[in-house]
């Protein structure tokens, strides 16, 4: 046992001077690093910000940061393109937002129709005001009332993640950001 260790410590101190005089030989030749000249350099940082450009425009039809993008599309040239080719679309919050863009008269109100009881006291503000809301094709509905809204919530065509809008609001929000909203169609109709 101890000769193969001796063997084998002379053959591993053989391989390192042989390995020693190579790196010397390697060394003694000079390491070189590939010369590029002014015009190659400038045409691979063109190319590069070519790459970056379109990889910033393919992001934002995504929904994604133009400029972000770009950098990483400068630095990365195809392998960021390539990414972001394979992540999901991000809906921009204004495309999200419902707008108030299609009327569309709710049939349960008409001019033929006589108009409400008076309403008792007690009604909050919420109850006097004509609403509108999203349907579940995201289609603007009415001006209805909060009786008609209460039919609807009752029948489950309205819920809490519903958009509704009334004058004064400055924004379309959903039921559930409404406590008012909520106590109304909680009671039971007339």
């Amino acid at each position: 046992m101890i000769t193969t260790l001796v063997d084998f410590s002379a053959d591993f101190e053989s391989y390192l001077s042989e390995l020693k005089g190579e790196f010397n030989d390697f060394i003694s030749k000079g390491l070189r690093m590939p010369q590029l000249d002014a015009t190659q350099i400038m045409t691979s940082f063109v190319l590069s910000a070519i790459i970056g450009y379109f990889t910033g425009y393919y992001a934002d039809q995504k929904g994604r940061d133009f400029t972000t993008w770009f950098i990483l599309g400068l630095l990365f040239n195809f392998f960021a393109t390539i990414l972001l080719f394979f992540l999901p679309s991000i809906k921009k919050e204004e495309n999200i937002r419902p707008t108030m863009t299609i009327a569309k008269p709710d049939p349960a109100i008409s001019i033929s129709q006589p108009q409400q009881p008076i309403s008792p006291l007690n009604w909050k503000e919420e109850e006097n005001k004509l609403w509108y809301y999203l349907d579940q094709n995201h289609e603007q509905v009415g001006p209805v009332s909060i009786i008609a809204l209460r039919n609807l919530w009752n029948s489950g065509l309205l819920g809490f993640n519903s958009y509704v809008w009334a004058e004064g609001m400055e924004r379309w929000q959903k039921v559930d950001q409404l406590t008012n909203l909520k106590e109304a169609l909680s009671k039971h109709s007339l």
